[in-house]
């Protein structure tokens, strides 16, 4: 995913797929107020239902430079919040 700020508004986008599917596009929303980073990661599916959309919520802070860390929670009944890690390659 690509990520770009101005002031303290974050969007970004990218693709996304997992192990044995689905996969399809990102789009991310969110803030950033010093070390701490909002984002909504809205995940719109090809395949295999097409048109399927899923948001998660990820809440977290800057650990390094180059490492976001956090948690995320989703808007898909059922799902139990986890943590995340997102590194820039």
């Amino acid at each position: 995913m690509d990520l770009t700020s101005t002031g303290s508004t974050v969007s970004g986008s990218g693709n996304y797929a997992g192990e044995a599917g689905p996969f399809g596009t990102l789009a991310v929303a969110g803030t950033v107020d010093g070390l701490v980073v909002h984002l909504d990661l809205t995940f719109s599916e090809q395949l295999p239902r097409p048109g399927y959309t899923s948001i998660d919520h990820f809440d977290g802070q800057f650990t390094s430079a180059n490492v976001l860390e956090g948690s995320i929670t989703s808007d898909t009944p059922g799902q139990t919040p986890g943590r995340a890690s997102y590194r820039r390659f």
